[in-house]
């Protein structure tokens, strides 16, 4: 399990041209954000063309992934369409992201440390990250869903104590 890169989106083209949305995951520990056209959407792009609950990024333990959620203009990652709730991409660094029609933007991760976020931070990445893998694999025992929560209790607790 990776610490995740901190994320953000530089918009190069459209109504949103020169925006910098960026993942702020100090006011509060998420990393499942939504994207969308309102102000309820944690990276919100002021695009008509962009659907209400347009994509989502999730932090999958060792990418953020970024998949269409039915959007009705779509959205594609280096001129390539993802199959709406099907496709999920992995971001990297450069990556050119097109949101609807218009809303064209390059990917930024910037890697840091464990010691750069907080036990809260950490925890839920590490949660969130699990419930995205199970969730990816369809409909899991919760015999598995334990073990994967062990599995990350675990690997906290070493990663803490190393610290």
């Amino acid at each position: 399990m990776r610490v995740p890169p901190r994320l953000q989106i530089v918009f190069t083209s459209g109504p949103s041209n020169g925006l910098e949305l960026a993942h702020n995951d100090s006011i509060k520990p998420t990393f499942c954000l939504s994207v969308g056209r309102t102000r309820s959407s944690k990276l919100c792009i002021k695009d008509p063309a962009v659907s209400e609950k347009h994509a989502e990024i999730l932090w999958g333990g060792e990418n953020w992934v970024l998949r269409d959620l039915g959007s009705s203009n779509g959205t594609s990652v280096n001129g390539m369409p993802l199959q709406p709730m099907v496709d999920a991409h992995a971001l990297s660094d450069g990556d050119e992201v097109l949101f609807g029609l218009y809303s064209k933007g390059t990917v930024r991760l910037q890697g840091r440390s464990i010691n750069e976020l907080s036990v809260g931070q950490l925890l839920s990445s590490m949660l969130e990250a699990s419930a995205n893998r199970i969730e990816a694999h369809g409909q899991g025992s919760a015999k598995d869903l334990l073990m994967m929560l062990s599995q990350a209790k675990y690997i906290l607790t070493q990663q803490c104590h190393a610290a």
